[in-house]
């Protein structure tokens, strides 16, 4: 017996394993469907980033199974997001850190409150795939590496706004060759499209005025909120429909004028001049895949292989970050009134991180 879900990217999913079907219909990985992988942005571009932590975790399981990893790490797959807060990494500038991995400092306590450490004993899986998601090769590496959590959120985001199709994707993937060390990939050419495409998705995508104005402002509005006892840490570890209830029922001025921003059509741009602006930074990404073609002894990086890509890479800002001030046009009056000239906002953030 098996449960088939039909993704939009990787299409059907067979879900076989009784431990698998079992933990896609537990409640911590069901809360998934109400958070959205874009976070923040998703307000921005409800119809082009509609993509839920749910749908990622299910792509993050079809790419380890197209690599042929094992049923262990296939578990951690499923589950590696299974902590996530509402609104995805905006909790990391909420409370920022230097690794924007807020939501990992919960793995246990979430997963050890929930049904999963059962479900995992009744079936003979380790709790360490639940708890240790960084220790499978396949599923986790530092950048620039690949890995199935990177793979399938790049190549989400670039099929849900319309870059690649679903068989750009899947032909990528097959070009990928799982080693001890992690993914590597069989053709230059194949890691050269991938690694220009994850480029294109860093700078359209994660790191752009508008993402960063949009984490600046549901950011400002969460802090807000906290410090005034209309948030807690249940509605930050609910689903993004009920924290945003929360947010939208507060009556404090702050929080509305944040939330304001937060609408298709808002437009955030970069201050050149000594108008008023807030300042917050977006980590930049981006990877240098391994290639391990047949006639060669050893994987070697793309950036060794190829001069163009070398090239793009030295392209990338100093220190891996891009710093704005920036400024939006519709800023409430009540934020437009704590601006000043060459001066930051109140309420300025670090932003950018792992999605």
């Amino acid at each position: 017996m098996s449960s088939v879900y039909r993704d939009v990217l990787w299409g059907d999913i067979p879900i076989r394993e009784p431990v698998l079907r079992e933990l896609v219909q537990s409640a911590p990985v069901q809360r998934l469907r109400g958070i959205h992988q874009a976070g923040a942005g998703f307000y921005m571009l409800p119809s082009a980033r509609p993509t839920t932590r749910f749908e990622h975790s299910l792509g993050v399981l079809y790419v380890l199974a197209s690599m042929g990893a094992g049923h262990e790490e296939r578990v951690a797959g499923l589950l590696h997001d299974v902590p996530h807060t509402a609104f995805s990494h905006t909790a990391d500038i909420v409370f920022p850190n230097d690794e924007h991995n807020f939501h990992e400092r919960f793995q246990h306590s979430v997963i050890m409150a929930s049904q999963v450490p059962s479900i995992l004993e009744r079936h003979g899986v380790p709790l360490k795939a639940a708890l240790e998601p960084d220790s499978y090769p396949l599923l986790e590496q530092p950048l620039p590496d690949l890995c199935a959590d990177r793979l399938d959120y790049a190549l989400r985001d670039m099929h849900a706004t319309g870059h690649i199709t679903a068989d750009e994707a899947r032909q990528f993937l097959s070009h990928l060759v799982p080693t001890p060390a992690g993914p590597v990939v069989d053709d230059t050419e194949a890691a050269l499209w991938f690694a220009l495409l994850f480029r294109k998705a860093n700078d359209l995508l994660w790191t752009g005025p508008l993402e960063a104005g949009a984490y600046w402002a549901l950011a400002g509005a969460i802090r807000r909120a906290y410090s005034i006892e209309a948030f807690s840490d249940a509605d930050l570890f609910s689903t993004d429909d009920a924290a945003m209830r929360k947010l939208r029922s507060s009556a404090d001025p702050e929080v509305q004028a944040y939330l304001s921003l937060l609408r298709p059509g808002i437009n955030f741009y970069a201050v050149e001049d000594d108008g008023p602006s807030f300042k917050t930074h977006m980590k930049q990404r981006h990877v240098d895949p391994p290639v391990w073609e047949p006639h060669m002894a050893r994987p070697l990086r793309l950036s060794a292989l190829s001069d163009g890509y070398r090239q793009t890479m030295a392209s990338f800002p100093p220190g891996g970050s891009v710093h704005y001030r920036l400024w939006s046009s519709s800023m409430p009056p009540l934020l437009r009134a704590s601006a000043s000239p060459g001066q930051a906002q109140r309420g300025s953030s670090q932003a950018g991180v792992e999605r």
